[in-house]
Parts: C-alpha cells; sequence; structure tokens
C-alpha cells in the first residue's frame, strides 16, 4: 500500500464548520501569480465540458456549461478582510473598489485540482478547485462514473490567521454578474441584499434555458453585492494560527444539443443527462456526495506525489492531464441514447474517435472504457471504396473532395479525424481527404492490442480481430518493391508538420509501426481464434423445418460446428510473422550500410537521410502492453543506437527537432520517445524540461511544440502531452496487467 502523502486531511461534514486542508505535491513546481502572469490553466469535467478554467492573463476565470471554446469569461471575487484591515484579494479577478491583491500569490497544481494562495503578514487565503474523478473500468460502474462526469467543481476556501491573536474574517466568493431570479423569471432584487443566502444563479451563455450556480456547502451564507460582483459570503472566527476551511459548488447542466451526428441524422446530447435531469438535481447530487467525491479525488491525486517522478515531469502530467479533460466529450443520441466518446484538437477543433497522438491511450490506464468506446466508434469510419463528397458542408463551401482513395485497389484503411466541432461526419475533410492509410491502420491494430494486454477483454478483441487482419493486409499490399514498407499509396503520415516524415516514401518512422502492427496482431491471431464448441455428430440440415432452403445466408452458416477456425488465424499469424521479419532484415541491411537509420529509403526525396528520435515510436504501445515478440526485442538495441544518434543530433535550445534537418519540435512525440528509451534501450531519458519550459507561463498551455525559441507552433489548448504519464511509473517498468494494477492504486474503492 501507497503511502497517504496527498490526502485530505479533513472532510467537511454536511452542516459543520472544520477544518479542512487539501494537499497538493509540493514537488510539483509552483507559478509566481503576479501581474506578468500569463498562465491558462484548464479547468473543467471529464465528457461535461463544465468549465472552470483560470486564465491569468484575462485577470478572471471561463466558466460555462458548453467548454473553454463555448463559455464566457467572468471576474471571480475570491477575498477575505480583518476587522480595520484593506481586503485582500487573490488574483481570479479584478479588483473590487478598497480592496488590494495579495502580495504574494502562487499557483500549484495537481491532476484534477489547481490551488491559488496569497498572503499578507497577518491572513493567508487559499482557493482550491477540485474537479472530481476516479479512474472507472466501464460506464456501468455508475456511482464512480458519477463522480468523474458530475458537472460540478468543488470551491475550498482557507482562511488562516498568521498573527497570535484571535481574529475574524469577512470571507467573499462571487461572480461579476446579475444573479437570477429563477421565480419571477428576472434578475435578483436588489433587497435580496445582506440575505442569508445558499445558492445563486447565473444564467448560462450556452442557452436560455442553462443556468450555473454558485452554492454554499454545509455553512450558512450571505448575499453580497460589491461592485460588478455578487457573490455569497460569510465570518470566519479564527484563533491564533488556526485556518478556517469552507466548501463551495460551481454547478452547471445543460440539456440541450452539444453537436450534431450527420451519419444518423441526431443531436448529441450530455451523457450525464441520464442521471440528472436539470440543476437542482446536480447541486443535490455535489452535495450528498461531497465527502466521497474529495476523498475520491484526493486518492487520485497520490498518482503524482507516489512517484519519483521530476518536478518538471509531474507539472507537464498534471497540465497535461487536465488539458485533455477539457477536450472530452461524452455524451449519448437523443434519439438512440447510445454513449459516445470524442476528443476535440483544442482550437483546431477537429473532431477524432481515435487520433494518433497518445492521449486516449493513455487515459485507458484509468478509464479503459474510454478506449473502448472510440475503438468501436472508430470501425464507422472505414474506407471501403472512392467516394466523392462535398468536403465544405459544414462551412456552406462548394467544393468536392475524394474520400477513401485507394481502398477500392488496396484495402479499406481508417479515417483520420471525423469532423470539425460541432458536427461529427465521415471524415474531416482535407483538400485530398484524410489518407493516412499505413498509419491509422496500424494505430488501430496496436490500440486493440494494447486494450487487450491491460483488460484481457478477449471478447471483444474477438469481435475485432478479423477486421484487423484486413487492415494488416491492406497495408501488405501497399508495398511495391518488396522491401516489407509500405511505398505507394501511403498517403501521408500523422507528422503533418515535418516533411520527410510527413510524405516520404519507404518512410522508417511507418515501416517500424507495420512491424510492430504485424507482430502484435499476429500474438492476437494465434491467442484468439474461434474454437468450436459443439461437435459436428449429424450433417448439416439442408433444409427448414418449414422446407426453407439453408443457403450461405442461413442457419447453416452459423452452426458453431463449422466455426473452429484455428487453421486460418495461423495462417494469417504466419503471413504477418513472415512480412515483419522482411521488415527487420530491410532494417538491419539499412544500418550496415549508412551506420544508422534515415527517414526514408528513397534517396529522390529530399530530406530523406535525416535522423529522427521517432524512428522507433511503433514500440511505444508494445512497451506499455509487455510485447514479448523475439523480432522486436532483438531489434530493440539497433533501434536505440539510431535513437542516441538523432537524439545528439537534434537537440537544440528549445527542444529535441523531430529530425535533424528541420527545426520542428513536437513535445508529446518527443516524450513518447522518452517512454520508449526507458522501457526498450534501458537508458531512461526525459526531455519533459522542454515542454515545462514552453508551457509554464502560456497562455495557451499545453502548447505542444515550437519552430524556434520564439516561435511556437499554435497547439491552442491542445489535447496533448498525457503521452507524459509514463514518467510516473517508467522507474517500475511497470505493463500489461500490472501497469493497470497501478493506474487502480489510485482508485479509491480498490485501495
Amino acid at each position: 500500500m501507497l503511502p497517504m502523502l496527498l490526502a485530505l486531511v479533513a472532510i467537511i461534514p454536511m452542516g459543520l464548520s472544520a477544518q479542512s486542508l487539501y494537499q497538493l505535491d509540493p514537488s510539483v513546481p509552483a507559478q509566481i501569480l503576479d501581474a506578468n502572469t500569463k498562465l491558462t490553466v484548464l479547468g473543467s469535467r471529464l465528457g461535461s465540458r463544465l468549465s472552470m478554467s483560470l486564465v491569468t492573463q484575462e485577470q478572471g476565470l471561463h466558466t460555462g456549461t458548453m467548454g473553454y471554446d463555448n463559455d464566457q469569461h467572468r471576474a471571480l471575487l475570491v477575498q477575505a478582510t480583518l476587522a480595520g484591515q484593506v481586503p485582500i484579494a487573490l488574483r481570479t479577478g479584478h479588483l473590487a473598489a478598497g480592496s488590494n491583491f495579495a502580495p504574494s500569490q502562487f499557483i500549484r497544481l495537481g491532476l484534477n485540482t489547481y490551488q491559488v494562495e496569497g498572503q499578507s503578514n497577518d491572513l493567508t487565503l487559499k482557493f482550491t478547485v477540485v474537479s472530481p474523478f476516479t479512474p472507472t473500468d466501464s460506464l456501468g460502474e455508475v456511482e464512480q462514473i458519477k463522480t468523474s462526469i458530475a458537472p460540478i467543481h468543488y470551491l475550498i476556501v482557507e482562511a488562516t490567521n498568521n498573527t497570535n491573536t484571535a481574529q475574524v474574517a469577512k470571507v467573499q466568493v462571487g461572480l461579476n454578474g446579475i444573479p437570477y431570479d429563477r421565480d419571477k423569471e428576472v434578475a435578483l432584487s436588489w433587497w435580496r441584499r445582506g440575505k442569508a443566502m445558499q445558492e445563486l444563479f447565473f444564467k448560462d451563455v450556452a442557452g436560455s434555458g442553462s443556468l450555473t450556480a454558485l452554492a454554499a456547502s454545509g455553512f450558512e451564507a450571505t448575499h453580497f453585492e460589491l461592485g460588478s460582483y455578487q457573490g455569497l459570503g460569510y465570518s470566519a472566527q479564527l484563533a491564533p494560527k488556526a485556518t478556517d476551511t469552507k466548501v463551495y459548488i460551481l454547478a452547471g447542466h445543460y440539456s440541450g444539443k452539444v453537436m450534431h451526428h450527420v451519419p444518423t441524422s441526431q443531436d448529441l446530447v450530455f451523457y450525464y443527462n441520464r442521471f440528472w435531469k436539470d440543476i437542482d438535481q446536480v447541486l443535490a447530487y455535489a452535495k450528498q456526495n461531497q465527502s466521497r467525491n474529495l476523498r475520491a479525488t484526493a486518492h487520485f491525486e497520490r498518482a503524482l506525489s507516489a512517484s519519483n517522478a521530476t518536478p518538471e515531469e509531474k507539472w507537464v502530467v498534471a497540465i497535461a492531464f487536465r488539458t485533455d479533460l477539457a477536450n472530452s466529450f461524452l455524451l449519448q443520441g437523443a434519439k438512440d441514447e447510445k454513449p459516445r466518446f470524442y476528443l476535440t484538437e483544442g482550437r483546431f477543433r477537429h473532431m477524432n474517435t481515435l487520433d494518433v497522438a497518445y492521449e486516449t491511450e493513455m487515459m485507458a490506464l484509468f478509464m479503459p472504457w474510454r478506449l473502448k468506446m472510440q475503438l468501436e466508434q472508430w470501425t464507422d469510419y472505414l474506407a471501403t471504396k472512392e467516394v466523392q463528397v462535398p468536403s465544405g458542408r459544414r462551412l456552406g463551401v462548394v467544393k468536392e473532395n475524394l474520400e477513401g482513395v485507394s481502398a477500392t485497389e488496396f484495402g479499406p484503411f481508417l479515417f483520420h479525424d471525423v469532423g470539425n466541432f460541432p458536427y461529427v461526419f465521415a471524415a474531416e475533410g482535407y483538400d485530398f481527404g484524410p489518407v493516412m492509410p499505413v498509419e491509422e491502420n496500424c494505430s488501430f491494430a496496436l490500440l486493440l492490442y494494447y486494450y487487450w494486454k491491460l483488460t484481457g477483454d478477449d471478447a471483444f478483441v474477438k469481435r475485432h480481430i478479423g477486421l484487423t487482419e484486413v487492415l494488416m493486409q491492406s497495408l501488405l499490399n501497399r508495398d511495391s518493391n518488396g522491401n516489407g514498407i509500405a511505398d505507394y499509396a501511403f498517403g501521408w503520415s500523422s507528422y503533418d508538420v515535418s516533411e520527410a516524415i510527413k510524405r516520404s516514401p519507404d518512410n522508417l518512422y511507418l515501416g517500424v509501426k507495420q512491424l510492430c502492427a504485424y507482430e502484435c496482431v499476429a500474438e492476437m491471431l494465434i491467442a484468439l481464434p474461434h474454437i468450436a464448441t459443439k461437435a459436428k455428430t449429424t450433417p448439416l440440415k439442408s433444409t427448414d423445418e418449414d422446407g426453407t432452403t439453408l443457403d450461405g445466408n442461413g442457419k447453416a452458416l452459423f452452426e458453431k460446428a463449422i466455426m473452429d477456425n484455428r487453421y486460418l488465424r495461423a495462417k494469417q499469424a504466419a503471413t504477418l510473422h513472415a512480412e515483419a521479419a522482411k521488415i527487420s532484415v530491410t532494417l538491419s541491411k539499412t544500418n550496415s550500410k549508412f551506420g544508422y537509420l534515415p527517414v526514408s529509403l528513397d534517396a529522390s526525396f529530399k530530406g530523406w537521410d535525416q535522423h529522427s528520435i521517432v524512428i522507433c515510436e511503433g514500440l511505444f504501445l508494445p512497451g506499455l502492453a509487455g510485447c514479448q515478440s523475439p523480432i522486436l526485442k532483438k531489434l530493440a538495441p539497433m533501434l536505440g543506437n539510431n535513437y542516441a544518434q538523432a537524439l545528439a543530433k537534434s537537440t537544440s535550445s528549445y527542444g529535441v527537432r523531430l529530425s535533424d534537418g528541420e527545426e520542428v519540435t513536437w513535445f508529446s512525440k518527443v516524450m513518447v520517445a522518452d517512454g520508449i528509451s526507458s522501457y526498450w534501450f534501458d537508458k531512461p531519458t526525459s526531455n519533459a524540461k522542454f515542454t515545462y519550459n514552453w508551457n509554464r507561463n502560456n497562455h495557451q498551455a499545453y502548447q505542444d511544440g515550437a519552430f524556434s525559441d520564439t516561435k511556437e507552433w499554435p497547439g491552442n489548448w491542445y489535447p496533448r502531452g498525457v503521452s507524459s504519464i509514463p514518467y510516473l511509473y517508467r522507474s517500475k517498468k511497470l505493463a500489461g496487467p500490472a501497469l493497470k494494477r497501478w493506474a487502480e492504486d489510485f482508485r479509491l474503492d480498490r485501495f
């Protein structure tokens, strides 16, 4: 049992005032909060989008029920006053008249928590925003799921008396806005000021029927108005050196359309609507389950403090984890009520079932249902033929685009992006289609393997293994010169900022990924055949009882006696092993010839001979899954040597360049290579310092790349960087089921 280094020392019982302290890992670097601070700390709920994002450059927060791209800027007042002194306020909004900012202020980050603290000589004021979360295995774990998706934030306010005499502190928490009187359907009347109130409701930008609530939980509060601020305040009786703690709740509810799902012609709404029909039900849940939700979140936060990761690595994990959640959509069909999960690419707004940037892959440690759902959804976006479609339909642009190019000739492939928020449709609609057949087919196979090793969900994998083999065959067809690596109709790779890695034929980055996919799929084919459970004792019937002929579309097709396919799976696996061996030989010969692995084997392509750290990327998921492939183990030393050469040639002052002949770096991908180096090459490597230095005071954090010391790559709140999570457990080299058990250590009800 890991030590409880981060805990909620005391939880406030309902209706009582008691001391509490929500402690964050002190090794995570704190950020100074002053007039020069620009950091944005996204605070949103898993799949539920309720925002409470601290935007220091704008001197306030973004709040709302539809997420940071559809919310509103609000100033938040958090201030306290000792008798006879000037009020001190935190930098979460503009100053109210007559107040001063606390002179010494900091921001601290946790995975699902952020904290703003300021102090004067006599008083310390601490404000902690807790977004409840606990790991879950399936959507069927209703109480745990509710904890993680309820549209609520807990706001913990702590006032500490720094003096040696008793003090009375007047504490005020409010928003700049006019509260809404729900009974009269107008603004709250002026005569309610100074009256005892437990809840204030504010109109939400999502729609006329949507509200955001600020509620006092378990203590008596009074409505105040101070300039543009209105909120709930209280008096804290402070003994010498004592702390008074109170909990507020920020809640929201939205029942309308979040996105439109074009393939099924229906709107998608938040999944949480199946649990809570209005904001009153949300508030009731938040109050009744406050203690449990806070304890569960504190327990999960131990994932940081229990790790021996460096402070910079922990900070990167914390900022990236919350950024992923801020881009997540857990929805259900308004008509079919089918759950769906999507992720957006920050301000690019591309909708993904599954991208190739290791977001949902890492989050599967704590939410395997999320990866399972997205794998299932991804198969709905399969290109099998060439179709001409209007790519600009959502914008009214008259432009045609070919989807499924090359699928008819070479075999099916999975699409990349599947829409632009707020629409989900067949595919994103780039000018020439989201054609990444090699990378996406490999990614599906590797993700399925990773999910299988984490969960042992044989039934799910068996349902998809036949399609996966077809996707692999599609890749075999794209090798025209016999070296095993796709060199024809391969589209591009996901490295769209690097010309060589993106476009070059006989691309070794894709080649290694193919090799890894072939080996992993071959293992699944052998391990998961369909074995007949019913002996064939009588000839199959040719007609039914009523005389109906049973042909290939009839019942005989489904007789278990004829479904033993071990011979087929063995044949398919042998083919894939042979192709993997072919690529292995190609890599070995190339390394012998050049002394390293260039980006491409096509010498006619400009930049083909560059060194690149990402050539080994295909090893990432097999390593985390605990793959024991002899071919991969044999290749690892050579790939490790190549990685070391590329790292030495590509490291710059602002990060590790993707290839030594181009300027761009991509932080999350570089951190993937760090994980591979630790797992496969026995060389613990960390380049998190570059990610930390770039993002620690960035208005658009998480930003995932740079072109120079001064030119950033405009990722704007990208859901990337959770590829840094392996920093937390790399020293133990946990993989497969052991890795899943590590993640479950931070789940309260299994501790």
